[in-house]
């Protein structure tokens, strides 16, 4: 099994973006590169670090955070195997190259380079992290292990899968190595244990003088030793670091992989225990019916259904109204008065109150004593009335175009000052 391999680092500053070009561009020594082999890479964006650096600076804002992220180097290769057995690496590069221009904008992937001098080919690339906003925002890209999950899904489906690559077992708690430490590692398994020499023993002269010379001292010498051999050995100690790591990575995609495989197992059985729980329902009381027999009883649920929603919207209302304040006016302050006196007389059970006659009450009242019109006094007993619970707004308006109607039939009231009754005002 092949993986896609894709890793970030965060660049800070011109110094460090100055150090990675360097490496990129072979302008120091690179000891996993191939020299015999260097012009099998290729630079796009640029054919030197100087330019490439000069490029990189061109975009980012002149007002940005001295913390800030000023480049994103990504690193894209792939397990050692795919290469080895004939993998389309052109196409995977080619696509990855798309995949970063769609992510970032094509502008703001300012250069990338193929590597085909070490024993695995890989590409690396520079951003300068721009949003929407043309801002330094590496957050937005790399913020967080949801979002960095999601661009490794995302990478995987989009670009490795097209030719034969998978993803890590997402969820894993697998850590990853970093872009330094698989450069270091990448090509050292031919690691050879090194010696020293005798002559390396002698004390060096560290000055000259007419008659006189000064030499190093056992320490310094010591000292010196220590250090050629710290530098020899220290690739190796990186290997071993390594291969100690994708070890452990490896045995936590295992674990991941059976915890997952278990979840699975467990919900598909948990789907079949439902499928089968539904099937006996079916079976007792569905199988044997007829089809309008089918549709009665689901008929019989709707319109349960639809008294339920009605005598809920009932409650609601009355309850609205038991809380009905002065804030109230005209006819809703007269219904609010009758319907909850309505309700203190049943002790609170508004079912049990005849709705219809303390409507008639109110329209009574709010017409003939208070001179409220009757188009308005209806459209209050619309809005607040239990009695009306079930009407639809299309039922509500044709009864008030009905009132309207008669309105217009009646003929005109002679104009008269309405009796006011406590804290009701007269409309106006």
């Amino acid at each position: 099994m092949n993986y896609a391999i894709l890793r970030t680092a965060k660049l800070k500053s011109l110094g460090e973006i100055a150090g990675s070009l360097s490496h990129t561009y072979r302008t120091r020594e690179t000891p996993n590169a191939d020299p015999s082999r260097a012009a099998l890479n290729e630079h796009h964006g640029g054919t030197d670090p100087v330019a490439v650096r000069a490029a990189i600076r061109a975009r980012i804002p002149e007002k940005h955070r001295k913390d800030a992220v000023l480049c994103i180097e990504y690193f894209i290769g792939a397990s050692p195997e795919f290469f080895q057995e004939g993998g389309d690496a052109e196409t995977y590069f080619a696509r990855s190259a798309e995949w970063l221009k769609a992510r970032h904008g094509a502008e703001n992937v300012v250069a990338w380079s193929i590597h085909r001098d070490e024993t695995s080919p890989h590409l690396v690339a520079y951003v300068v992290p721009l949003d929407s906003e043309g801002k330094l925002n590496a957050k937005q890209f790399l913020g967080g292990k949801a979002k960095l999950s999601a661009m490794q899904t995302d990478f995987a489906a989009t670009v490795g899968a097209v030719v034969g690559l998978e993803r890590g077992i997402e969820g894993s708690k697998a850590t990853h190595t970093t872009i330094r430490q698989y450069y270091q590692a990448l090509n050292r398994s031919d690691f050879k244990h090194g010696r020293v020499s005798s002559k390396a023993l002698e004390p060096k002269v560290l000055e000259k003088r007419l008659l006189t010379k000064t030499v190093e001292s056992p320490d310094q010498v010591a000292a010196r030793l220590t250090r050629v051999v710290q530098d020899y050995y220290t690739p190796a100690l990186t290997v071993a670091a390594t291969a100690s790591l994708d070890k452990r990575r490896a045995q936590e995609m295992a674990k991941t992989a059976k915890e997952k495989e278990q979840a699975l197992r467990e919900a598909r059985a948990q789907l079949e225990q439902e499928r089968a729980r539904l099937a006996d329902l079916r079976a007792l009381f569905l199988d044997g019916l007829t089809p309008e027999q089918q549709k009665a009883i689901a008929a019989q649920a709707a319109q349960h259904r639809k008294e339920n929603w009605i005598a809920a919207e009932a409650k609601r209302r009355a309850e609205a109204l038991a809380t009905l304040t002065r804030k109230a006016a005209g006819a809703a302050l007269l219904f609010a008065r009758r319907g909850v006196a309505a309700l203190e007389e049943v002790a609170g059970r508004w079912r049990a109150v005849d709705w219809g006659q303390v409507e008639r009450e109110t329209i009574r009242e709010a017409v003939n004593d208070h001179g409220l019109a009757m188009v308005e006094t209806v459209k209050v007993l619309l809005e607040h009335s239990p009695g009306h619970a079930g009407t639809t707004s299309g039922q509500a308006a044709e009864i008030l175009a009905e009132v309207e109607h008669r309105e217009a039939q009646q003929p005109a009231r002679p104009s008269r000052s309405p009796k006011r009754s406590p804290g009701l005002a007269p409309t106006r």
